[in-house]
């Protein structure tokens, strides 16, 4: 197992949480390179300046971050040059698309293009086929998410995947 991601919503990331995420890392020896936290650019906006200073503190921690739902909230670019992220995820409302409809086709290769400027790692969601998977891959998308990969795992068959 390299990495486990915690999606958070809104309110949650706040001086205690943060704390207490660092805490349990530190208590079960578990190391804060292979934590990522998950928030969505939505929950960023609505949370502003104390959120963000948070995230930076888990960030200097080594905890990687990640923006979830990239390109369906209040996405811009002054935002994703000063948040404190390592990874933009590309929302699967974009990713369906590929590579039937040309402008979702294009909006995704400028949204990784965009990731590569700002050294961040890219990761897609929803891919469902083997044309969305080669694409994006083509494309230097570094990670994807869905069911051509994997599809939805139980404990048990998620135990047989983690669990040499």
């Amino acid at each position: 197992l390299e990495r486990i991601s915690v999606n958070f919503s809104a309110g949650q990331i706040d001086e205690q949480t943060c704390d207490r995420i660092l805490g349990i890392l530190e208590l079960y020896e578990f190391p804060p390179t292979a934590f990522e936290v998950e928030i969505t650019e939505t929950m960023l906006m609505k949370q502003g300046e104390a959120a963000i200073t948070q995230l930076e503190k888990m960030r200097r921690h080594g905890i990687s971050i990640s923006l979830d739902d990239f390109g369906t909230g209040y996405s811009s670019l002054y935002q994703i040059h000063r948040l404190p992220i390592n990874k933009l995820k590309i929302d699967r409302a974009f990713v369906k698309h590929i590579p039937a409809h040309a402008d979702h086709t294009r909006l995704t290769a400028i949204i990784i293009d965009m990731a590569r400027t700002f050294s961040l790692q890219v990761v897609a969601e929803g891919v469902e086929s083997e044309e969305q998977y080669t694409y994006l891959s083509n494309k230097g998308c570094d990670f994807f998410q869905g069911r051509y990969l994997a599809g939805p795992l139980s404990v048990d068959e998620l135990n047989v995947v983690v669990v040499p």
